[in-house]
């Protein structure tokens, strides 16, 4: 079995839970993809395929699955000739990820914004 980002913990206290219980708690904050207006969700899933524990467990070992979906509410391109395509071309895109916000007349508004800079200016905008 693969995974795509494994987090590991060892507990230093022992946990006095039974399994009934974790899976209640886990219950409450169950996974379900976004609806048509949200842009984030996050929850536990079956690591088990076609089982309906959100939990797996082996002897003092207990396995869970955590899922998270984020939307992305503006359009991604990608050229299929990298960088030497002509929206590469056009942009003068050097790098991968690169943000270039246009206006609606195609004209560069911003560029190379990450993290709460550009929340702030999509916020502005929408």
């Amino acid at each position: 079995m693969w995974f795509k980002n494994l987090m590991s913990y060892r507990l230093t206290k022992p946990l006095d839970w039974d399994l009934n219980e974790l899976q209640r708690q886990l219950s409450d904050c169950e996974f379900h993809p976004c609806g048509s207006q949200e842009q984030s969700k996050f929850g536990w899933t079956n690591p088990l395929k076609g089982s309906e524990l959100l939990h797996f467990s082996v002897g003092k070992h207990i396995l869970l699955v955590a899922m998270k979906e984020e939307k992305m509410v503006w359009k991604q391109l990608c050229d299929p000739n990298g960088f030497n395509g002509p929206v590469a071309q056009k942009y003068n895109i050097t790098g991968v990820p690169t943000c270039i916000l246009l206006d609606k007349e195609g004209r560069i508004f911003k560029t190379e914004m990450r993290g709460a800079a550009l929340d702030a200016v999509l916020q502005e905008l929408y």
